[in-house]
């Protein structure tokens, strides 16, 4: 399955401005982005309907990665992207040019966080058929 995202130029600027601005400690700026889905010929196409910075006093002190955000900061994304009911997107920048990858740190703590968000997603189908 292909996955496809769409989003307003105006917005995507926005989004590189705001993880361009220097964090006191941080040595990276993390935001999400809420976004709609649908099923286009078999693929998936995410529409971001918009973007949320996290807040200074949402990161943690952690050496040794760029940029550590708290649990204040998952559950204030969590609540964005609960109505309407959104995809929600981590993202963040390591600057430089070329093809964007993960680095190590984001694919190890991916694997540890993903499987929460899954998971709280199921909860709420639970609990909540609107979604």
């Amino acid at each position: 399955m292909k996955v496809s995202l769409k989003i307003a130029g105006s917005l995507l600027d926005q989004v590189r401005r705001d993880l361009a601005r220097p964090h006191f400690f941080a040595h990276e700026r993390v935001g999400f982005l809420t976004a709609g889905a649908a099923a286009v010929a078999g693929d998936l196409m995410l529409l971001v309907r918009g973007y949320m910075p996290v807040a200074d006093e949402d990161y943690e002190v952690a050496p040794g990665v760029g940029a550590r955000i708290g649990s204040n900061a998952m559950r204030k994304a969590a609540q964005a992207a609960y109505r309407p009911p959104s995809a929600l997107l981590h993202v963040h920048t390591h600057g430089g040019r070329g093809l964007p990858k993960f680095s190590g740190i984001d694919l190890e703590s991916g694997d540890k966080f993903v499987a929460g968000f899954f998971q709280s997603c199921v909860m709420r189908c639970r609990t909540d058929c609107s979604c």
